[in-house]
């Protein structure tokens, strides 16, 4: 992408940019968490942000969590086609989001969060971004990300590759004896979780409904809080519900800790706020250092799909990770 601009120029644009950023409406969604991040420069199909580590941002072993790094991702880079005169596409949804974590961030860390256009194509936007430690620019996450356009400034989502008929291949639930009391042991650990203290907060709406190991229905119904500017489950909500709900089933089989090394979601529908989602997880491998897990998200109503997601998660010594984490 070619950017151009004069220095000037670059002042005036970010200006403008600062009066935009962080309308008050995001304060009462899911968009909240973004508000964090401060605009540090931008020009058509490059932009950078700020953030400071927060308890919040963290999970319970003292870093800075993936849900955290994904949501943050997925919703700045997008920021690369906006444009004070609306002469770009402003009303985007996130199609592919895959991400790949290198290094571990903590309390009061200050990172830095970049995203570049790499190229248009018709509706939809390709970009890059990735997020480094400010003080050494250490590489901590890199990111791809597809953006399917909607339209300029609409107010509407479609989801024109979407047909209202369509269905996801859902299994049926069905549970043994056996697998009935796994499932009510996994409730009870999964109902006691202090999930408040930490980015993973919202996953106490989240609700285990069928399990046997390897295999977990999670049901989680759409409010508010979880919600994009336009009412709509957001995708960086889902995403962390999809890392947390996937690391989860992972544990049943090996209680061996394990920190997610990268996560690909497809978006390909969406959820209203009142609306009921299953997030089916399941884990066709798990190695000596490596677990390969999957999910698919859909409509409780009408099984119509959501997202469909591939994560790999490593094996790492919990002792080792907590003293990294200065905890």
């Amino acid at each position: 992408m070619v950017y151009g601009l004069t220095e000037a120029e670059k002042e005036e644009y970010l200006t403008k940019f600062k009066e935009f950023w962080g309308p008050k409406e995001w304060n009462d969604n899911f968009m909240k968490h973004a508000l964090k991040c401060r605009p540090l420069s931008i020009q058509p199909g490059k932009v950078s942000f700020e953030y400071t580590v927060t308890q919040e941002s963290m999970n319970l072993i003292g870093m800075t969590h993936g849900g955290c790094i994904s949501s943050l991702l997925d919703t700045c880079m997008g920021y690369c086609f906006w444009s004070p005169e609306g002469t770009v596409p402003q009303m985007t949804v996130t199609a592919d989001l895959n991400i790949t974590f290198i290094n571990a961030s903590r309390l009061n860390d200050i990172l830095l969060i970049e995203g570049k256009a790499i190229a248009i194509r018709e509706n939809l936007l390709f970009l890059e971004g990735r997020v480094l430690l400010k003080k050494d620019k250490t590489l901590l996450a890199t990111a791809k990300q597809t953006l399917a356009v909607l339209g300029l400034n609409s107010s509407i989502i479609k989801r024109p590759l979407l047909k209202s008929e369509d269905k996801i291949f859902a299994d049926e639930i069905f549970l043994d004896e056996k697998d009935s009391e796994f499932m009510e042991s996994r409730k009870i650990d999964w109902e006691i979780f202090e999930w408040e203290k930490s980015f993973s907060y919202f996953a106490k709406n989240c609700k285990i409904i069928a399990a046997s190991p390897g295999h977990f229905y999670y049901e989680f119904t759409v409010e508010k809080d979880h919600s994009n500017t336009h009412g709509y489950l957001h995708g960086g909500c889902l995403t962390t519900l999809i890392d947390i709900c996937t690391s989860h089933t992972s544990h049943t089989i090996d209680p061996n800790h394990r920190v997610t090394v990268s996560i690909k979601v497809s978006f390909i529908g969406s959820a209203k706020i009142g609306e009921t989602i299953i997030i089916e997880t399941k884990s066709p491998k798990e190695g000596k250092t490596i677990s390969y897990l999957t999910a698919k998200i859909y409509k409780k109503d009408n099984k119509s799909p959501i997202a469909f997601a591939h994560q790999t998660m490593a094996v790492v010594e919990l002792r080792r990770a907590l003293q990294k984490s200065n905890m």
